[in-house]
């Protein structure tokens, strides 16, 4: 028996394609905005917000890694310090905490592959690890008496974390050497004087440095906390609690 096909099968077995009443008022529509499988298949397709969210990484981390390399280079890295951890906070703001660290992953790859993965270590030990804990406490509105020490602590270890590399590099305790320089100093001092007190023990000598680095440390994290105080608010972002003395001095 002959068989009889429709239009939509006769156009179909001719290459053609479909009208779209033929297709029946049943069936879907095409996407208005179709998106992106990703590579590989088999993963969720990239949706706008993660394309612009990698976009902003890859910049930011480009800038975070330009800024340090000139402050090493032009030895300016006291005043570049200031800015390191902008990049982190802005894709903290903008996304989520998790953004902060993927922005300080790919900057320190970005070093890693230009310059060596000393520099690198030393940029996440003592600028990325401190700038993602500000970024982390402005996120989630933490008031200052919290986001303050939080950000000196990430800052303190890191500054050991650096010296204790360091360290390893050039088989040589730094941190035992910098108390015999300050004892040796002390000793000098006070034979210059005449004073027969004595230096003070190994132990105090320790004891008197880490104080200065907790003290610096918690200064430091202040002076930035108060300087983006100024500046994050007028962008539309989040500083954190700010308290009323410190936001009336900002204003």
């Amino acid at each position: 028996m002959k068989r009889e096909f429709s239009e939509t099968e006769l156009k179909a077995r001719e290459g053609g394609r479909p009208r779209d009443e033929d297709r029946g008022a049943d069936a879907p529509l095409p996407p208005l905005h179709p998106t992106t499988e990703a590579p590989g298949g088999g993963g969720r397709p990239w949706e706008p917000d993660r394309v612009r969210q990698m976009v902003e990484t890859s910049m930011l981390s480009a800038l975070g890694g330009l800024m340090y390399l000139l402050g090493t280079t032009l030895r300016l890295e006291g005043y570049a310090a200031y800015f390191l951890p902008l990049p982190m906070i802005l894709m903290a703001q903008r996304h989520c905490s998790g953004a902060a660290w993927r922005t300080l992953l790919t900057t320190a790859t970005l070093l890693g592959v230009l310059f060596g993965p000393l520099k690198a270590m030393n940029y996440v030990l003592v600028h990325g690890v401190f700038g993602v804990a500000m970024a982390v406490g402005f996120r989630r509105d933490l008031p200052w008496a919290a986001s303050v020490p939080l950000s000196a602590l990430a800052r303190g270890l890191g500054i050991l974390g650096s010296l204790a590399l360091s360290s390893f590099l050039i088989n040589e305790n730094l941190f035992n050497l910098l108390v015999y320089n300050v004892e040796a100093l002390l000793a000098n001092a006070t034979s210059a004087l005449g004073l027969g007190g004595g230096t003070p023990s190994p132990f105090a000598i320790q004891c008197a440095i880490l104080g200065l680095v907790v003290f610096h440390c918690n200064v430091y994290a202040f002076l930035l906390h108060f300087l983006y105080s100024g500046v994050l608010p007028r962008m539309g972002l989040k500083c954190g609690r700010i308290p009323r003395l410190v936001a009336r001095v900002a204003r």
